[in-house]
């Protein structure tokens, strides 16, 4: 019988950790998890959130495992938290009166209108990648060694430094510009991350090598509003079918050992993917001419210009910026629709 798998991420940001556990937690793999808890303790960690999304199973040994880490961080003056426990375990925590493990998610800010972008998709000169903690030396990690791995809203909102950091060492920003370029990407981070269906993948060896990040278009088509000229009848019905995805973001680190934007063309294929999307589009700043040609090397097409406000939340909004509207189609290539926008039932405007 093979014994439960139990996968531990940590991800350390100065005084503060998020442990993200996935698969399962009884007899056998609860020592995993105190292992986990007390390296937090013996490295003076002074918040320690635990993210219970992908745990399957956790049985009271496993609740035993978190009521004496819970002890022993009071002990020592640090906060445990757990998140989004897994039914059983909820079931146990309040038959027991441990409801004092749980920490609800904080609100955050309301959304943002934002300009979307495509920042640091091509490959750019940039400083060493940051290891976390305990995450060994810094010899480089075979491409396919890279995982990608999904992130609910609680852990994006939690990692959000950390992306920002990425986003930094991962940008053509000019010296003395890095801080207004990591101040602008979160404030479009958190504009999309309390939109309806957004979804963020990151990718990760031992340390964040690249993310992406979207949402699914509204049905109403108000995303393509600012659209010059009519826009492409496939297009459009496909946008009324709820079959098209904004892919907002893409980051990749530079000294990934993904070459030829690998990593970048994976990224956003899985997003896409994982959202059974018909047609994936997304804006570029067409005075950036080295992402608006990584895009097209990736399969993209331009099909027009449209114009958005230059920075919605600056106190004195600047004129609307000409960006490229480009898609990227994911149906079947035939020599009647060469660009896969196939005419299939299910991308028909509904009656």
């Amino acid at each position: 019988m093979p014994h439960p798998q139990l996968n531990v991420h940590r991800h350390d940001r100065t005084t503060r950790v998020l442990i993200t556990l996935a698969g399962e937690i009884d007899f056998t793999t609860a020592p995993l998890v105190r292992a986990a808890l007390a390296a937090c303790l013996r490295d003076g960690i002074r918040t320690a959130d635990v993210d219970l999304t992908a745990v399957t199973f956790c049985d009271a040994g496993g609740l035993n495992a978190f009521l004496k880490a819970s002890q022993l961080a009071t002990d020592s003056g640090t906060v445990l938290r757990l998140h989004y426990p897994p039914p059983a375990l909820a079931r146990i925590i309040e038959i027991t009166g441990s409801g004092f493990l749980l920490h609800e998610l904080h609100a955050v800010r309301p959304p943002a209108r934002r300009i979307p972008a495509a920042a640091g998709g091509a490959p750019v000169t940039g400083p060493p990648r940051r290891v976390p903690p305990g995450g060994g030396g810094s010899t480089s990690t075979p491409a396919h060694a890279v995982r990608l791995r999904r992130l609910n809203r609680w852990q994006a909102e939690t990692l959000r430094e950390d992306l920002a950091d990425l986003y930094v060492e991962s940008s053509r920003a000019q010296a003395g510009q890095e801080y207004r370029g990591r101040e602008a990407f979160l404030r479009r981070l958190t504009g999309d991350i309390r939109r309806a269906g957004f979804a963020l993948l990151i990718a990760e060896d031992t340390a964040f090598t690249g993310c992406v990040y979207g949402f699914p278009v509204p049905r109403e088509g108000t995303w393509w509003k600012g659209f010059d000229g009519p826009l492409p009848q496939s297009i459009e019905q496909l946008t009324a079918s709820g079959h098209v995805f904004a892919v907002t973001e893409i980051v990749v680190h530079p000294h990934t050992d993904d070459h030829d934007h690998g990593l970048a063309r994976r990224l956003q294929e899985r997003l896409l993917a994982d959202h059974h999307a018909s047609l994936g589009v997304t804006l570029v700043d067409q005075a950036d001419a080295p992402v608006f040609d990584a895009f097209l090397s990736w399969g993209w097409h331009d099909i027009g210009a449209i114009r958005r406000p230059s920075d919605p939340m600056a106190l004195r909004p600047s004129a609307p910026v000409l960006l490229r509207a480009l898609v990227l189609p994911l149906g079947p290539r035939t020599s009647a629709r060469p660009d896969g926008l196939a005419h299939e039932n299910r991308t028909q405007r509904p009656d």
